[in-house]
């Protein structure tokens, strides 16, 4: 199970690891949105229980930020128009 932890500031990428990756031992992979780290057993198992992920319509964009789902959620409302009524 994985294990979430916040704490101030960014750590940085594992270098030749996918971005998002921040610690191999242990595993701790980091959402670019809130700051939230992630470890588990392994970091096959951080990297797909945390639900830290890129976003495919953000790839697209070119935007690589891995983020969890409450970030890409307030990323994608305050990306949309307001509603007029």
């Amino acid at each position: 199970m994985t294990t979430p932890t916040r704490e101030a500031g960014l750590w940085p990428d594992v270098p030749g690891l996918v971005h998002g990756i921040v610690s191999v031992s242990p595993p701790v992979v980091q959402c670019d949105g809130c700051g939230a780290r992630f470890t588990g057993g392994t970091l096959a198992l951080t990297v797909i229980l945390s639900g830290i992920t890129f976003h495919p319509d953000a790839l697209g964009r070119g935007e690589g930020r891995r983020m969890c789902r409450a970030c890409w959620d307030s990323t994608a409302t305050a990306a949309q128009p307001a509603a007029v009524g």
